[in-house]
């Protein structure tokens, strides 16, 4: 009441069609205007989750040799977690449950949070696709989004 007009940038037009959390809306409307959708999605959905990589104490070291075999080496869990995820999801869709469910155990990976992840991952594309950022929810390569 003080006079002062308040307006939303575009970003936060787009956020506010969003109903996720604001760090996950950025990183989903980013990466429809720098077309990385895919890993993007892996990505807020894995922070929305537990990690993929779980082992008890006395494994924890094998855990993190498999996590740097995976891209954290180079200091990016979010990177480890989207190799893990798409490779997974290649032998699952490839060689069968059993041929991922080994490639879980022998990176250390949760099966069920793998599975949750993939969940998320297409409620996500699916907000995409109503909030108008993604126009086709079945392919791949949808990081065409205009915003």
């Amino acid at each position: 009441k003080s006079g002062v007009s308040v307006e939303l940038t575009s970003l936060g037009h787009h956020l506010a069609r969003l109903p996720v959390a604001p760090r996950l809306g950025k990183i989903l409307v980013l990466s429809t205007v720098f077309r990385c959708v895919e890993p993007c999605l892996t990505i807020a959905a894995s922070l929305s989750e537990r990690s993929v990589f779980s082992a008890s104490y006395e494994h924890r070291a094998a855990m993190q040799q498999a996590k740097a075999s995976l891209g954290a080496k180079d200091r990016s869990d979010h990177i480890a977690s989207v190799n893990a995820f798409d490779r997974w999801t290649e032998i699952a869709t490839r060689d069968g449950s059993a041929a991922a469910r080994d490639y879980a155990h022998k990176y250390w990976l949760s099966e069920p949070t793998l599975r949750a992840i993939t969940g998320l991952r297409e409620q996500y594309r699916r907000l995409l696709a109503s909030a108008g950022l993604i126009t086709n929810i079945t392919e791949s390569s949808m990081a065409d989004g205009e915003i």
